[in-house]
């Protein structure tokens, strides 16, 4: 077992992998009421593509959703209902990144709770009429998100702006893929991606984190598990155009939505790099598209923007993207608005200080909530840059590397995208 001090955070958590592979994750805090447990799978909905054992498996969109419910619906036993006997709320969620199960709870007995969490994630319960039944609730899920306008703008743009990047696919798929999805096809991606060897454990809680090591330790030496595979990600080559310049979905909303989306084109960065890179470029979009320049508000009065306005930097497994968007009724006048403000951003010392404390707060403040920082902190693991790392990326960006970033930026490609009534 490995002791870690976190000393930007004021934090201790202790790090230790098992025989089969599982590492386990714990962060002791002595002060508080509250334990958060998660077992995690860096499986997502980006994943529809991988190399296993060297070779490329292709699955169809929305599986790793579609395996997250059925993993919660284990029917041997109400996996809610367990739970709640013992004082805990429990949830699951799919990114395109990763698959959480999580727990909370007051109660200082977690061995319990622990072990159901293991229990009911390690042993999948399917058949064929399961399987079948289930691509009617999630196909009524996506019909039921299919009708809320922001999923609806997101969706478009993604699929305006990719190819081929997997990111052009809802987390859940669509109905067609649902579908396709077999009993045989969530059975393999289940044996791969789930062996303990490619999860991870996190657990913050006041309970002592060598009785939470030797809780797992223990749970998991009973068990029996396939040989693991080699797993990498695999993310087809993208162009740097987009599919679509310009696309206005028709909804019966009362106020229209526009995001104008530009994708970005970073190559050959480590994950250190590309996250500076993102930091870098979400300073320099804050010091100008923010309450910190002074004519922010003259914006709004003359309805440039309003208080639905955004922008959005993400940095992910091949791709980046920088996102404005806001509640407009005129897309283009949106768009030429964001074109000309481009044109006139500045760097600012005093700014970049600001900004800087203001992200450290943000970082520091997670760590007061249990649920949010074991959610948090995990992420950033899983994607290979840790919050301990992420603050010396923070402290590392300067003037000079601000300037760069911004006379490099290359903005040539984007996508305008709006939903609302017909035009």
């Amino acid at each position: 077992m490995k002791q870690v001090i976190h000393e930007c955070f004021q934090e201790v958590s202790y790090h230790e992998t098992l025989d089969n592979g599982l590492r386990v994750i714990v962060f002791h805090k002595p002060n508080f009421q509250t334990s958060t447990c998660i077992f995690a799978t860096p499986y997502g909905a980006l994943d529809v593509c991988q190399m296993v054992n060297g070779n490329v498996v292709k699955h169809n969109p929305g599986i790793a959703h579609f395996l997250e419910h059925k993993l919660f619906e284990n029917e041997e036993n109400n996996v809610f209902n367990a739970f709640a006997s013992m004082g805990c709320e429990v949830n699951a969620f799919t990114s395109y990144n990763e698959t959480f199960y999580h727990f909370t709870t007051t109660s200082k007995e977690l061995e319990k709770p622990l072990y159901l969490l293991l229990d009911f994630v390690q042993n999948l319960v399917i058949d064929e009429e399961s399987v079948e039944k289930e691509k009617g609730i999630i196909i009524q899920e996506l019909r039921m998100y299919d009708q809320n306008p922001d999923f609806k703008l997101i969706k478009e743009v993604f699929s305006s702006l990719f190819s081929h990047h997997p990111l052009k696919y809802d987390i859940g798929g669509d109905e067609e893929s649902v579908k396709q999805i077999t009993l045989q096809e969530l059975e393999e991606c289940y044996k791969v991606n789930y062996h303990p060897s490619n999860m991870i454990v996190m657990v913050v809680t006041p309970n002592d984190p060598l009785e939470i090591i030797s809780s797992i330790k223990k749970n998991q030496a009973s068990k029996v598990f396939l040989s693991k595979k080699h797993i990498e990600p695999y993310i087809p080559l993208e162009p740097k155009e987009v599919v679509l310049k310009k696309k206005h979905v028709v909804m019966d909303i009362q106020s229209s939505k526009v995001a104008l989306v530009f994708k970005l084109h970073y190559k050959n960065l480590s994950l250190h790099e590309k996250a500076k890179y993102e930091w870098a470029i979400r300073i320099i979009m804050e010091m100008h598209f923010s309450t910190l320049n002074e004519e922010y508000q003259t914006w709004i009065d003359e309805k440039r923007i309003n208080d639905f306005f955004g922008t959005e930097i993400d940095f992910g497994k091949g791709y980046a993207l920088l996102m404005f968007f806001a509640e407009l009724e005129n897309a283009e006048d949106f768009k030429q608005f964001i074109m000309d403000e481009l044109k006139k951003i500045t760097i600012h010392d005093r700014l970049l200080t600001q900004l800087k404390n203001r992200y450290f707060g943000r970082f520091y403040g997670i760590f007061d909530d249990v649920e949010v920082m074991a959610v948090s902190y995990l992420r950033a693991y899983m994607q290979g840059v840790s919050y301990d790392e992420m603050i010396d990326i923070i402290h590392e960006i300067d003037i000079d590397f601000l300037k760069y970033v911004l006379e490099t930026l290359d903005l040539s490609h984007y996508s305008l995208v709006s939903v609302g009534k017909d035009k």
